[in-house]
């Protein structure tokens, strides 16, 4: 009698697990899934019927060929690693999965040619790192994507040209990194961005010339790294962003002009700043590298570009220029000994305000100047060069001069 109630009852929570719609009493693999054989996809439905939700890790890799029976999986709670599958030459079967709750890594495979599968994916709880696929050319299967919880990283894909069905993505809570894929040109499909947590670092791509693309991008939490990317002209594309939170480094961009897209950065947002080896970089004198030097934060390297930029002096007097040059002047003042430690004596054939200006363009000395020779203390100056400005009624006159 016993025995047949513990029948009965075993039948019974059968029974109810049967009559929940889309419950199952199988485990879902809280622990996670590992595929390395096509049998193991094939035999999953089979193994594991009406399981919707896998509460660890996915694993793909090895002899795989088709994910198709996979298509009942609609979120992963770890981490999912597509790596090394070489005969997978797409990601559909994981059409439905809308969550990954950790990591996206997607490398080693050289058969895949698209993201198509990933179509639905809407987000990455933690980072996405997409590497060394080198059949693929489109990251078509992510337009769905909106907001990654960690890092984006895309690198030596080697085929790639195109970031654009990125499009619907606003928002990475790390940093993005860009390296070495030969075929891309530009960013276009990064729009939706308008910040990044941590740096901004796009390195290695010989053929990306514009940084189109990020044009909505306000505000960096890291800093930007552009090194090596050599057919890459100028920053445009920059020029919303106002703040930085970290180190700008400017390296080994053969191609790079100048760095005008920079104009809008609030200088007291960047820590260190480096500019070398842009055999081409004449134009350095922008807005907030003239307000860095004023004031710099860190350290400051400027050195083996073209000329207008080949050091921090010569940055320093082209952003004095700029002071100078939008004003009419009758005369200019004659200033020496120049360079100096001290002091300075102006001489001048009129009277009036006298002010003297960083290359930020911020007063920081003040004086009436009434007397043809005027013997000015200047002593109390961090080195580097300075425009005076001598101003009246009818005239104003410039100058500049350089404390050591």
């Amino acid at each position: 009698m016993k025995q047949l109630c513990t029948l009965l009852f075993i039948l019974f929570i059968g029974y109810i697990c049967n009559a929940q719609t889309k419950k199952t009493c199988v485990p879902c693999l809280p622990q996670g899934a590992d595929f390395i054989r096509q049998s193991q996809v094939d035999s999953f439905p089979i193994n594991y019927p009406n399981c919707t939700q896998i509460g660890g890790y996915l694993s793909i890799r090895g002899n795989i060929t088709n994910l198709s029976e996979l298509g009942g999986l609609t979120s992963i709670g770890g981490a999912v690693y597509v790596e090394y599958a070489g005969n997978l030459n797409n990601l559909n079967g994981l059409n439905n999965i809308t969550t990954i709750g950790g990591i996206l890594y997607i490398t080693g495979n050289n058969s895949l040619t698209s993201l198509n599968g990933l179509n639905n994916l809407t987000s990455v709880g933690s980072y996405v790192e997409i590497s060394w696929n080198q059949a693929l050319t489109s990251l078509s299967g992510l337009e769905s994507l909106t907001s990654i919880g960690g890092y984006l990283s895309i690198n030596d894909n080697h085929l790639l040209t195109s970031l654009s069905p990125l499009g619907n993505l606003t928002s990475i809570n790390g940093g993005l990194g860009i390296f070495d894929d030969n075929q891309l040109t530009n960013l276009t499909g990064l729009e939706g961005l308008t910040s990044i947590s941590d740096v901004l670092a796009i390195g290695g791509n010989p053929t990306l010339t514009s940084l189109t693309g990020l044009n909505n991008l306000t505000s960096i939490g890291g800093g930007i790294e552009l090194t090596t990317n050599y057919n890459l002209t100028d920053v445009t594309g920059m020029n919303n962003v106002t703040s930085v939170g970290g180190d700008i480094r400017i390296v080994a961009n053969k191609s790079m002009t100048n760095l005008i897209g920079f104009n809008n950065i609030n200088a007291g947002s960047i820590c260190n700043l480096t500019i070398t080896d842009n055999d081409m970089l004449s134009n350095c004198a922008v807005k907030s590298i003239c307000d860095y030097l004023a004031n710099p934060n860190g350290t400051v390297t400027i050195q083996y570009n073209f000329t207008g930029c080949t050091s921090q002096y010569e940055v320093e007097d082209a952003c004095a220029a700029l002071l100078v040059e939008p004003i009419i002047t009758e005369s200019l003042l004659t200033i020496y000994p120049n360079p100096t430690s001290n002091k300075i004596i102006i001489e001048t054939n009129t009277t009036g305000d006298l002010s003297v200006l960083n290359i930020g363009g911020k007063q920081l000395l003040q004086q009436k100047i009434t007397e043809p020779k005027t013997q000015l203390d200047i002593s109390t100056l961090p080195s580097g060069v300075y425009v005076v400005r001598l101003t009246n009624d009818k005239t104003a006159q410039v100058g500049k001069f350089v404390k050591q």
